[in-house]
């Protein structure tokens, strides 16, 4: 996974804009690739990644075969793909899908408290929760937007 991550990286930099996580799934064979920038990312940014990642992949053959490919902005509801983006959203409610139950619960809402090694501190209706990251399917930032 290390070299995509290079190629993926190589070729969003050749577009001027920031590789902030991609998502690999095997068995549907989907790459999504999200990016960010200085500016907005706009629907032009995410086409010159594609055509530029496409024809790095296609020379590298780094995926073989069939494949989509999705590049797109992470969006205000970003996804939590690294630690990094963990610490980014200290302080700010993240919403988290776990691998198996904890104190019965497979999805929790809370505000993310901090990051200490591979544990995430959450609090959740009052109560101070820990995971583990490994524990971690899927998180994503929530964004409260009310007109």
């Amino acid at each position: 996974m290390d070299t995509l991550e290079v190629v993926i990286e190589d070729a969003v930099g050749a577009c001027g804009l920031t590789l902030y996580g991609f998502q690999w799934h095997p068995r549907d064979k989907t790459l999504r690739v999200f990016v960010e920038g200085d500016n907005a990312v706009d629907v032009a940014a995410c086409q010159a990644v594609s055509r530029q990642l496409r024809d790095t992949l296609a020379v590298n053959e780094t995926i073989r075969g069939d494949y989509s490919l999705e590049v797109s902005s992470p969006g205000i509801q970003r996804p939590l793909l690294k630690p990094a983006h963990y610490m980014r959203c200290i302080g700010e409610t993240i919403d988290v899908t776990l691998k198996r139950s904890f104190n019965e619960r497979r999805h929790m809402c809370g505000e993310l408290k901090k990051l200490e090694g591979d544990t995430v501190e959450l609090l959740v209706d009052g109560e101070t929760v820990h995971i583990q990251l490994a524990d971690i399917t899927k998180a994503h930032l929530v964004v409260d937007i009310r007109f």
